[in-house]
């Protein structure tokens, strides 16, 4: 690959920019139809490079009467407001509101290729965006950008090396929501639905035992479950937990590097960022160990974060965050469980104060007071078997995560500009090699 071959194109020789639209919402036959409508938000909600479906579909009739376009398979998703440059690659026929300038590649040009490089190149694009009340990029704007493109073939070399490192994270995160979805399941089904009233019925606690060994896969004391079934009790949450306030300010330590967890950092696939305290100006709770973080910042999409119990690096995050520590002979899985919980999600969402509602919160003592129903140790004790161990490799895949993300995002500026070559072998050329 000779980067002095590569050609300096505008985004439109590279591929036609389609923008999108939205269907009146007082016509109800425009909406609910089979054909897939992506705005911003499902594109932030989005964990993988791909998406086939958003919140809502459209009908024919929909996009026949509004300035929605249908895009083909593998066009490039890109926003263009609110936020500007979230990517996402379409696998499917899928249509857009207003709020995107998409990509369909025109022939020698790869899309894997493109997305890589507008990821690259975002904070750059960001930069043209116009507007006072929320910032835009025009259609005519993206369209003059240009850059320094290879041939089709280097193209997909560039991106194919990129695409096994998010291959791999791709891999990891489905892993992680299916011990989350498995974890939720075996929590409802033994602690959310238990009834103390028909708990005293002997026919219940029967079939509650033969639950139990179902869910299961281990032994366990059934007479020491007997003893403890009626063990059940009211209490709160912070019956079970502490919540740790240690504040610092992370600037009176500029050389201290700290691993920040912040709340634009779990919408982005749950990464802490590295920082240095002299970038940190404002004040941050203090992470301990064997502590969960939760939200109170906007409950009705709930940030539960397990955090890296290896502390290499003092662990601070946003005051967004409580970070609760269980009490004594309390399992952190059962905690994490707990909170993961549509139920108690449910709950905490409608405490919530504030008008605006990009800016609701709850009020860290109206967490803790809820009320909740307390199973006996022996119960949390079997949970936990199961639990802690999903719960563990959950960390250890998103610690893996961020290590393959770091490497990409090292990588990425470097290939798509051509600065480096990785050749059939592995090896990496150096742009005054090639």
């Amino acid at each position: 690959m000779n980067s002095k071959k590569w050609k300096h194109l505008s985004i439109a020789e590279c591929a036609e920019v389609v923008g999108g639209g939205t269907p009146s919402s007082k016509m109800k036959e425009y909406w609910g139809g089979t054909i897939p409508w992506i705005t911003p938000k499902d594109l932030s909600n989005n964990s993988t490079k791909y998406i086939t479906r958003g919140e809502r579909n459209i009908t024919e009739d929909g996009l026949n009467n509004s300035s929605a376009n249908l895009l083909p398979p593998y066009s490039l998703l890109f926003s263009s407001r609110a936020p500007v440059g979230l990517l996402a690659i379409n696998k499917n026929p899928v249509t857009t509101n207003q709020g995107f300038k998409s990509l369909v590649p025109k022939k020698n040009f790869d899309v894997e290729f493109l997305y890589y490089l507008l990821k690259e190149k975002k904070n750059f694009i960001k930069s043209r965006a116009t507007g006072s009340t929320f910032q835009e990029i025009s259609g005519t704007i993206l369209k003059e950008l240009s850059f320094d493109i290879p041939d089709l073939k280097t193209q997909k070399k560039i991106s194919n090396i990129l695409n096994t490192i998010d291959k791999q994270i791709e891999i990891n995160t489905q892993i992680i929501q299916s011990f989350e979805r498995i974890s939720k399941i075996i929590f409802k089904l033994i602690f959310t639905n238990f009834d103390m009233e028909m708990a005293k019925i002997d026919e219940y606690e029967n079939k509650f035992y033969e639950n139990i060994g179902k869910i299961f896969p281990i032994e366990f004391d059934k007479n020491e479950l007997e003893k403890n079934l009626k063990d059940w009790k009211s209490g709160k949450i912070k019956d079970l937990v502490d919540h740790s306030k240690i504040n610092i300010l992370p600037e009176q330590f500029p050389k201290e590097s700290f691993l920040h967890y912040s709340i634009p950092a779990f919408d982005d696939n749950q990464k802490p960022v590295k920082e240095f305290g002299g970038d940190i100006k404002s004040n941050k709770t203090l992470v301990v160990p064997n502590s969960i973080l939760v939200s109170k910042l906007n409950p009705d999409n709930p940030r539960i974060w397990i955090i890296d119990q290896n502390m290499s690096l003092r662990q601070i995050c946003s005051t967004e965050f409580l970070v609760l520590v269980p009490k004594k002979n309390i399992c952190l899985s059962y905690i994490w469980s707990l909170f993961l919980d549509t139920k108690l999600q449910a709950r905490i969402n409608s405490l919530v104060t504030g008008t605006s509602k990009s800016h609701q919160r709850v009020k860290p003592l109206d967490i803790l007071n809820l009320e909740i129903i307390i199973p006996p140790k022996v119960l949390r004790d079997l949970f936990d078997q199961i639990s802690r161990p999903m719960m563990e490799y959950i960390a250890q895949s998103k610690k893996e995560n961020i290590n393959l993300s770091e490497l990409r995002d090292v990588i990425l500026p470097k290939l798509v500009s051509g600065e480096i070559y990785i050749d059939q072998d592995g090896k990496i050329i150096k742009k005054e090699n090639l």
